[in-house]
């Protein structure tokens, strides 16, 4: 595995990244998979350890660092945004999770009362 910070920072088409795989990546394809924004594009560099770039995102994203917006598919800082910063559609992973916690605890409760615990 390769990762050059120095190259990342200051030569955008040589490369910077190269995964246990052997795929080699540049700065270029970290700023394209994060929609222009360097900013991210840091963020997933720095998070890359070994994995490929798109495996990397994916992580990223299921640790709620990151979106990946349900509309336009585009991927984002997840804890910045209420609204895709993109499309301007509203995030709805909060609240469908909350409704899905919350069915899950009215279940438990119910299922509680049944076996006459409360």
């Amino acid at each position: 595995m390769l990762k050059n910070v120095i190259t990342f920072s200051t030569e955008p088409l040589k490369n910077c990244y190269t995964d246990i795989a052997g795929h080699s990546y540049c700065t270029r394809d970290f700023v394209n998979i994060a929609e222009g924004n360097k900013r991210l594009a840091r963020l997933i560099f720095d998070a890359c350890e070994g994995k490929s770039l798109e495996d990397t995102v994916e992580d990223l994203i299921s640790i709620k660092r990151l979106g990946r917006c349900e509309t336009c598919g585009k991927i984002y800082l997840a804890k910045k945004c209420r609204t895709c910063p993109f499309c301007k559609k509203k995030r709805m992973l909060q609240s469908s999770y909350l409704s899905g916690v919350a069915a899950e605890a009215a279940g438990l409760i119910q299922g509680l009362k049944d076996d006459h615990v409360i």
